[in-house]
Order: structure tokens, then C-alpha cells, then sequence
């Protein structure tokens, strides 16, 4: 078969094998539906952590992206004879199979499986060798050639070294561009003016730039899992910025919008750290909720309060009075007003956070940088 045939076939499977994972990459960066995971159909095992790795974008671009494009553009010179074009065929192939000799690289160091992936860097160095092979065969002055492959070589080592500083530095990664696009959904989403009350919060100033909003269930892993971001946040900016509590159990024993009681203590939890709110103790008490690895019932949630020296006989009183009632009643009744169907639900300055981890340290950095 000629070569030339041979490099035109293998750019277009490795179009077509670009392509599929842009659809499935799309589909996982859009929160919607993903489709079938080509991978997994293809070789029996997903490219999903490849696709969502930090080496999957280059310059805020999907790499499959700028794959396809780099198909595009060899398959176009392909169909040039002359001499000039075969020689700027060869330094955009050997610039690409140095990137691609990376992206290997950084797949393998990290054990990211993607089958697919590497089928598409064999066929970049496959039409890389194939066109080297052709050089040599039709280039007849030794100079000019040596000349032409030190460009190919200098080439690929460029791509290499290139796109190491791209994927090490986070050049317009994929959790950069999240966070960017994270960023313009918050700005643009409607502010709420949502109520505040003073049991709820942890110490802060009256003039701080950021309120927080956390509606919240105590025995929510996520919940847990973001008051320790959350906890990070109030260590790195102190005081400017205020942390409020809003109760939203996910129980049907207090919430009536709850179908099951998915966390059947989450209700009597909520009553403990309001109680302990009455005395002064709130913010105390949510921390020992969220550091506790026990299931916290009626007993384990009085040691915490023995432990905080709260005032016992009261705080018992206080789990079952009407005052405690109306505060948790109160939040869930706001809750469900406001369309909140899922904890942690989180508002700054009155407006709905993306719940993509990181997402509350970058926001709450750039309303700083803008005031």
C-alpha cells in the first residue's frame, strides 16, 4: 500500500477515535447524560479519568479539541506535493508527536487508564515515522535532509517540552477553566435577599464583604465534607467574612418536603445545635458534630454537650420547646420557599454557589480582588 495512502487512513481513524472522546469529554463537563463511554465499548475499560484529568485541557481547550483540529490540518497538507508543505508536514507532525509523547508521559506516571488515548499517540508517532520514511526516500541532497530531520527532531522536543510547562503550570486547565465558568454563573445568577439569624453564625465582623448561607443536614456526608473547606476559608480570611446556618434536615420526621427519612437523626441533631446556639455555644457545637465519628444520637449528642459545659438541665428543655420548634421549622419553611432541594445548598452575598469543590475559595478570592 502507498504511504501516503497509508498516513491518509490512519488520520482518519485517529479523527474518528478524537472525535469520540470530544463527545464523551462534552458530555462529562456538561453535567448532562454522557452517552456511551467508547472506551469501555471499545477496549473494555474507560477513558472517564483521562477525560477529566488535568491533562485534558491545554490552554482552557479540551485537548481532544485541538486533537481533531491536528488531524484536520495534517490530513490538509497531505494532499500537497511540493516540497515546501511536505517539509511544514514534517515539523507539525514531530511538534504533535512531542506533545503526544507527554501526554503518554503523564498518563502512565499517574496510572491514568485511557485505552483510547493511547491508540491516538500510536497513530500520531505512526504517521510521524511514515513521513520521516518519505523524507528520506525522496530528499537526494544529504545536506537538506540532515537539515530537515535536526528541525523534526528540535520540533518534537519543543512540543515536549512545551506542553510539560502546559499540564505542570495548570496553563488553562480543566479546573481552571471550571472555576472560570463557575465564577461567570455566580456572577450572573440572581441575588436573593435571604434572611439571617444571629443564633446561626460564627463569629465574625458587622462590616465583613462576604456573607455565606449554608443550608445544611448534620449527618450529610457532603455537608461534612465542605465544612472542612468551609473551615479553610474562615482560617485563611478571618473575620471578613461571615458564615451563616440555615437547618434543613433531610428527615421526614421535620421536613415535610422529605419523601423517606434518609438521615433519621439529622432532626434531633439540628434541635441539639440550635439549643446549644441559646447559650451562646452554636458555632462549638456544629464543629463537634461535623468532627464526631459516631452515630450521633439523643446519647452521644449529650456528651458533646457535657464536654462544651453547657448549662445540661437547660439545654434538654430547650431541645423540645417551641422555641427551638419554630427556629428549625422556620429555616425549612425558607428552605423549600427558595426551591433548596439538596444540602449543602450555598449562597454568597445572596446568591447560589456552584457545589464543585474549590469552587468557594476562588469566588470569595475574586469579590475581594473587586472591591
Amino acid at each position: 500500500m502507498n504511504s501516503k495512502v497509508t498516513q491518509v487512513i490512519l488520520v482518519v481513524f485517529g479523527a474518528i477515535s478524537t472525535l469520540l472522546l470530544l463527545f464523551r469529554s462534552q458530555g462529562l463537563n456538561s453535567n448532562e447524560p454522557t452517552g456511551l463511554d467508547y472506551c469501555e465499548l471499545l477496549f473494555g475499560s474507560s477513558c472517564d479519568s483521562a477525560l477529566t484529568s488535568n491533562a485534558s485541557w491545554n490552554l482552557s481547550f479540551p485537548v481532544v479539541s485541538l486533537g481533531l483540529m491536528y488531524f484536520g490540518i495534517v490530513g490538509i497538507l497531505l494532499m500537497f506535493e511540493k516540497q515546501f508543505f511536505q517539509t511544514l508536514l514534517s515539523v507539525i507532525l514531530s511538534f504533535g508527536t512531542g506533545i503526544s509523547i507527554f501526554q503518554v508521559y503523564y498518563l502512565f506516571s499517574n496510572s491514568i487508564a485511557c485505552p483510547l488515548c493511547y491508540f491516538i499517540h500510536l497513530i500520531i508517532l505512526s504517521i510521524l515515522i511514515l513521513n520521516i520514511r518519505n523524507i528520506i526516500k525522496q530528499v537526494k541532497d544529504r545536506k537538506y535532509l540532515k537539515r530537515i530531520l535536526w528541525i523534526c527532531f528540535i520540533s518534537l522536543l519543543i512540543g515536549t517540552l512545551c506542553e510539560a510547562i502546559v499540564i505542570e503550570k495548570g496553563l488553562g486547565s480543566r479546573i481552571s477553566v471550571i472555576m472560570k465558568n463557575s465564577i461567570s454563573r455566580f456572577k450572573s445568577s440572581p441575588q436573593l435577599d435571604i434572611n439571617i439569624s444571629s443564633h446561626e453564625q460564627f463569629p465574625c465582623d458587622k462590616d465583613a464583604k462576604v456573607n455565606i448561607v449554608v443550608f445544611s443536614s448534620y449527618e450529610c456526608p457532603a455537608c461534612q465534607d465542605f465544612d472542612k473547606s468551609l473551615n479553610q476559608i474562615i482560617d485563611k480570611f478571618g473575620k471578613n467574612i461571615c458564615v451563616h446556618f440555615k437547618h434543613f434536615p433531610l428527615s421526614s420526621q421535620c421536613n415535610p418536603q422529605v419523601e423517606y427519612n434518609m438521615q433519621p437523626n439529622s432532626c434531633l441533631i439540628a434541635k441539639a445545635v440550635i439549643s446549644a446556639g441559646l447559650q451562646g455555644k452554636f458555632d462549638a457545637f456544629h464543629n463537634a458534630v461535623f468532627n464526631s465519628n459516631y452515630v450521633l444520637d439523643s446519647i452521644q449528642l449529650s456528651k458533646i454537650a457535657e464536654s462544651l459545659n453547657l448549662n445540661l438541665v437547660k439545654w434538654k428543655l430547650d431541645l423540645d420547646s417551641d422555641v427551638v420548634e419554630s427556629i428549625l421549622s422556620s429555616d425549612i419553611e425558607y428552605a423549600n420557599k427558595i426551591g433548596i432541594s439538596s444540602t449543602p445548598s450555598i449562597f454568597i452575598n445572596g446568591r447560589k454557589l456552584d457545589n464543585r469543590p474549590g469552587v468557594l475559595y476562588y469566588i470569595i478570592k475574586d469579590i475581594f480582588n473587586d472591591n
